[in-house]
């Protein structure tokens, strides 16, 4: 696993990202979005479109380190399950979830939309918050930064042209 020589220039304008890694395949390029408010860390894998389940399940495996041998298991099994017939998604096993996406997708504004209203409310079960009709601003603001911040990783891996 290789960190990424675009490291600062995607500090800068991705704030809320502390690691950017590019795997030894080259197939996948790991990103792990903050959000210290709720106290959850997010990895986002960008995949190359021709990925096969094998090389997507050792590249993930350089990033992710399960303690329990179970959710690894329903983690991986989930995610490679889809991954033939998914654009973007966001896989989930207990209080972990994580977003993945082809790489021919991520321009793709209404699912990137469609993926954070999952990644929104599994956090607010993870959490225990119950959204509120009558007071949504809190929840407005979290999709607000969630499209904003998952945009920005996107459109790096775009510009600085991070897959193959």
């Amino acid at each position: 696993m290789k960190k990424t020589k675009n490291v600062k220039k995607l500090n800068k304008e991705v704030n809320h990202v502390s690691n950017v890694l590019i795997s030894d395949s080259g197939m996948t390029v790991y990103f792990l979005l903050e959000l210290p408010i709720y106290d959850q860390d997010i990895p986002i894998f960008i995949i190359d479109d021709n990925i096969t389940k094998d090389q997507l399940h050792k590249d993930l495996s350089e990033f992710l380190r399960f303690d329990d041998k179970k959710n690894e298991f329903s983690f991986y099994s989930d995610l490679l399950e889809v991954v033939d017939d998914m654009n973007m998604c966001v896989s989930f096993v207990g209080h972990f979830m994580s977003l993945t996406a082809k790489r021919s997708q991520i321009a793709n504004k209404s699912t990137i939309v469609h993926e954070c209203t999952h990644i929104k409310s599994l956090l607010f079960r993870n959490k225990g918050i119950k959204s509120d009709p009558s007071n949504d601003e809190p929840e407005a603001y979290l999709m607000g930064f969630l499209f904003r911040e998952i945009e920005k990783i996107f459109n790096q891996v775009i510009e600085l042209k991070l897959l193959k």
